[in-house]
Protein backbone atom coordinates (compact mmCIF):
# COMPACT_ATOMS: atom_id res chain seq x y z
CA UNK A 1 0.00 0.00 0.00
CA UNK A 2 1.31 3.46 -0.95
CA UNK A 3 1.90 6.03 1.79
CA UNK A 4 -0.79 8.64 2.23
CA UNK A 5 -0.07 12.14 1.00
CA UNK A 6 -0.56 15.20 3.07
CA UNK A 7 -3.43 17.44 2.01
CA UNK A 8 -1.88 20.47 0.34
CA UNK A 9 -5.09 22.03 -0.92
CA UNK A 10 -5.79 24.14 2.19
CA UNK A 11 -2.27 25.64 2.07
CA UNK A 12 -2.60 26.48 -1.63
CA UNK A 13 -6.02 28.06 -1.09
CA UNK A 14 -4.63 30.18 1.76
CA UNK A 15 -1.71 31.26 -0.42
CA UNK A 16 -4.08 32.31 -3.22
CA UNK A 17 -6.22 34.31 -0.79
CA UNK A 18 -3.19 36.13 0.62
CA UNK A 19 -2.01 37.01 -2.93
CA UNK A 20 -5.47 38.35 -3.78
CA UNK A 21 -5.58 40.40 -0.60
CA UNK A 22 -2.12 41.84 -1.28
CA UNK A 23 -2.98 42.83 -4.86
CA UNK A 24 -4.10 46.48 -5.16
CA UNK A 25 -7.75 47.02 -5.91
CA UNK A 26 -8.67 48.12 -9.42
CA UNK A 27 -9.70 51.77 -9.75
CA UNK A 28 -13.42 52.46 -9.66
CA UNK A 29 -13.38 53.97 -13.13
CA UNK A 30 -10.81 53.57 -15.84
CA UNK A 31 -9.28 56.62 -17.47
CA UNK A 32 -11.64 57.93 -20.13
CA UNK A 33 -10.63 60.44 -22.80
CA UNK A 34 -12.30 63.84 -22.39
CA UNK A 35 -15.39 64.14 -24.53
CA UNK A 36 -15.70 60.39 -25.02
CA UNK A 37 -19.10 58.72 -24.81
CA UNK A 38 -19.03 55.82 -22.34
CA UNK A 39 -21.37 52.92 -23.05
CA UNK A 40 -21.72 50.13 -20.54
CA UNK A 41 -23.38 47.02 -21.98
CA UNK A 42 -23.04 44.37 -24.65
CA UNK A 43 -25.31 46.31 -27.08
CA UNK A 44 -22.80 49.13 -27.07
CA UNK A 45 -21.44 48.33 -30.54
CA UNK A 46 -24.92 48.62 -32.02
CA UNK A 47 -25.47 52.08 -30.52
CA UNK A 48 -21.95 53.16 -31.46
CA UNK A 49 -22.56 52.26 -35.10
CA UNK A 50 -25.79 54.26 -35.25
CA UNK A 51 -24.19 57.38 -33.72
CA UNK A 52 -21.07 57.18 -35.91
CA UNK A 53 -23.26 57.32 -39.04
CA UNK A 54 -24.26 60.88 -38.13
CA UNK A 55 -21.10 61.93 -36.23
CA UNK A 56 -18.12 60.10 -37.81
CA UNK A 57 -15.45 61.54 -35.50
CA UNK A 58 -17.17 60.58 -32.25
CA UNK A 59 -15.02 58.84 -29.66
CA UNK A 60 -16.53 55.92 -27.73
CA UNK A 61 -15.33 53.92 -24.76
CA UNK A 62 -17.13 50.62 -24.37
CA UNK A 63 -17.12 49.00 -20.93
CA UNK A 64 -14.10 50.81 -19.41
CA UNK A 65 -14.55 48.66 -16.32
CA UNK A 66 -16.24 45.31 -15.91
CA UNK A 67 -19.89 46.06 -16.75
CA UNK A 68 -22.34 45.85 -13.90
CA UNK A 69 -24.84 43.01 -14.07
CA UNK A 70 -28.15 44.03 -15.64
CA UNK A 71 -27.00 47.57 -16.45
CA UNK A 72 -27.18 49.63 -19.63
CA UNK A 73 -25.76 53.11 -19.28
CA UNK A 74 -24.74 55.80 -21.77
CA UNK A 75 -22.93 58.85 -20.38
CA UNK A 76 -20.56 61.63 -21.41
CA UNK A 77 -18.71 64.00 -19.08
CA UNK A 78 -21.22 63.87 -16.25
CA UNK A 79 -24.30 63.82 -18.51
CA UNK A 80 -26.21 60.54 -18.35
CA UNK A 81 -28.28 59.96 -21.49
CA UNK A 82 -29.78 56.65 -20.43
CA UNK A 83 -29.35 54.55 -17.31
CA UNK A 84 -31.15 51.25 -16.86
CA UNK A 85 -29.90 49.55 -13.71
CA UNK A 86 -30.65 46.32 -11.88
CA UNK A 87 -32.67 44.93 -14.78
CA UNK A 88 -33.87 41.38 -14.20
CA UNK A 89 -33.60 38.90 -17.03
CA UNK A 90 -34.81 38.91 -19.86
CA UNK A 91 -34.04 42.68 -19.83
CA UNK A 92 -37.43 43.84 -21.10
CA UNK A 93 -36.58 47.53 -20.52
CA UNK A 94 -33.54 47.20 -22.76
CA UNK A 95 -35.46 45.37 -25.47
CA UNK A 96 -38.14 48.07 -25.46
CA UNK A 97 -35.56 50.89 -25.56
CA UNK A 98 -35.55 52.84 -28.82
CA UNK A 99 -31.86 52.87 -29.75
CA UNK A 100 -32.52 55.15 -32.74
CA UNK A 101 -33.97 57.87 -30.49
CA UNK A 102 -31.16 57.46 -27.96
CA UNK A 103 -28.57 57.65 -30.75
CA UNK A 104 -30.21 60.83 -32.08
CA UNK A 105 -30.04 62.39 -28.60
CA UNK A 106 -26.34 61.52 -28.22
CA UNK A 107 -25.50 62.65 -31.77
CA UNK A 108 -27.26 65.99 -31.26
CA UNK A 109 -25.15 66.62 -28.14
CA UNK A 110 -21.92 65.66 -29.94
CA UNK A 111 -22.46 68.09 -32.85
Amino acid sequence: MAPKRKASAPKEAAAKKSKQAAAPAAPATAAVAPGAVVIEHCRAAELEGIVKESVPGAVFVINPDKPRKGTFEVRREGVVYESLQAMPRPFAKLRNLDLEALAAKVAADLK
